[in-house]
């Protein structure tokens, strides 16, 4: 489509919307009533649009989350999904530690740029870009991420029975497998205690 098309289909809209606001006055107070009570009438429906599609994405975006972590791959290895291993969940179990590191990176990445804009060292921003892939976007297990070490080695002292739930793949196999615990234990005490 040429932009003289483009412009020429412009000035016929910016026409009907003249053409539309004369009538409305020339009809009078019924004219501006009728238009008033169309304008609401798309207003609403553009907003149940609105709550619609909100409620829909919202729940296809949990029902996915759920599909991915416990029915479609279970079993991924060294390759989860984004989903699997996001912390974005406020109940994530990992939550405060991802917050803390990327609190941690945010300002050592703010500090950089301030410095950057102070003297004008990196005026591409190149060598930031290197800074932040080399240090904040490897994966732990190819390279040392060294800023990552005290914050994390804090957070497991202090977070031991999370860790034990992170075992699981869910909240409700945790639950079953310290039940079955339990349940070995008492069972094993009482054949212990049936052969003395």
């Amino acid at each position: 489509m040429k932009t003289s098309e483009i412009l020429n289909m412009y000035k016929n809209y910016l026409t009907l919307i003249d053409t539309k606001s004369a009538a409305v006055e020339y009809t009078g107070w019924l004219g501006r009533t009728i238009d008033r009570g169309l304008s609401y009438m798309g207003d609403c429906l553009t907003t149940f649009n609105n709550i619609g599609y909100n409620l829909l994405l919202g729940s296809t975006g949990d029902d996915i989350k759920i599909e991915q972590t416990e029915n479609s791959n279970k079993n991924y290895g060294t390759d989860p999904t984004h989903t699997q291993v996001a912390k974005d969940a406020v109940n994530h179990p990992l939550n405060p530690l991802a917050s803390e590191l990327a609190k941690i990176a945010v300002k050592d990445v703010a500090t950089r740029i301030l410095d950057i804009w102070k003297t004008g060292s990196d005026p591409t921003g190149e060598d930031l870009a290197k800074y932040v892939i080399n240090t904040y976007t490897l994966h732990p297990v190819y390279q040392v991420t060294d800023w990552a070490n005290e914050p994390v080695n804090k957070w497991i002292n202090g977070n031991k029975d999370v860790i034990l739930r992170l075992q699981s793949a869910t909240i409700y196999e945790h639950a079953e497998q310290v039940t079955q615990r339990a349940v070995s234990n008492k069972k094993t005490q009482e054949i212990l205690n049936y052969f003395k």
